[in-house]
Parts: structure tokens; C-alpha cells; sequence
């Protein structure tokens, strides 16, 4: 299954979902949150506040946490969790960052083996196969290539944090 996630500064999107790029590490499971993510022996929520920019975002693993998020909120919509899911990501970066950070940026996803995390009571059992990397923006249109391929001109425009209240 192709995933496109736009790894923006402000804001994760995927096709159907959009959350701020903030995410906060727990060693214990939190009590009142409905959304928390069971990865590597850690637990995980989403923030309302953004991580501070980073312009290699392969530092640290919050932006794979929350490519976690997105990649699970998208298998949902798809109604995809019962087996083993393979996964193409194409990921955006920046346009600024684009050229310097593809490779290791692709990298970053690569090469982990099969992924086992839970989101909620949901198991999710992922491989991510292949990873292509885009400038922002462009990620978002990956998953409907084959459809776009066929207009004659298309514009694509990130309209990045504004539209997260």
C-alpha cells in the first residue's frame, strides 16, 4: 500500500489526515488519552505543540513516531490492519532541505525490519518496503499518480500550517 505523508515543520498530512508534528515520549501508559501509541517498550502521544524546526529531521525518532501515526490512521481508513501490511511511503521534505537530506532522509525508514506497535487496542504489523522522497507537497499526490498522470496540467499547493486551527 503506497502512504503518502507530508513531513511538514508545523504539521504532518497524509490524504485524509492532518495532526501538528508534536509528539511526547511516556514510560508509562497515559491514563486519559485516547490515542497513544505502544512502540519499543515506550508509549507515545500527540501534541498540540510542534517539535521545534529541525532541518534534519532524522536526529532523533519523533518523526518516525509520527509517521507511526499517520501510517496507522491511514490503514484504518483503508481497513487494512489485519495482517501484515506492506508499505511504499512517499515522504515531503521541505524544498529547502530536499536536495542536502533525500537520501538520508529515505534512509531513516529503511532497512527496520518488520515493525510491531500498538495505537489504542489496535496491533499494527507493518514493513516498509520502499521509501520515496519528495518535496513537500508532492508526497501528498504520490498515492494518486496513476490518476493524475492522466489530466493534461496539475497544481500542486501546499498551503502548509494554515489550516490547522
Amino acid at each position: 500500500m503506497v502512504i503518502g505523508i507530508d513531513h511538514g515543520n508545523y504539521s504532518i498530512k497524509t490524504e485524509e489526515h492532518e495532526f501538528v508534528s508534536g509528539v511526547i515520549e511516556h514510560t508509562v501508559k497515559p491514563p486519559v488519552s485516547d490515542e497513544v501509541l505502544f512502540f519499543n517498550g515506550k508509549y507515545y502521544t500527540l501534541s498540540g505543540k510542534r517539535i521545534s524546526y529541525m532541518r534534519d529531521k532524522t536526529r532523533d525518532d519523533r518523526y518516525f513516531i509520527l509517521t507511526l501515526f499517520a501510517i496507522s490512521r491511514e490503514l484504518d481508513r483503508a481497513g487494512k490492519n489485519e495482517a501484515v501490511q506492506n508499505i511504499q511511503l512517499a515522504v515531503g521534505l521541505p524544498p529547502e532541505h530536499y536536495g542536502a537530506l533525500k537520501d538520508r532522509f529515505a534512509n531513516y525508514f529503511k532497512g527496520r525490519g518488520m515493525i510491531e506497535y500498538y495505537v489504542g487496542n489496535r496491533f499494527y504489523r507493518i514493513m516498509i518496503d520502499d521509501v520515496f522522497v519528495f518535496p513537500q507537497a508532492y508526497a501528498a499526490i504520490a498515492p494518486r499518480i496513476s490518476e493524475i498522470v492522466k489530466t493534461v496540467m496539475v497544481f500542486v499547493v501546499d498551503i502548509g500550517a494554515s489550516c490547522i486551527l
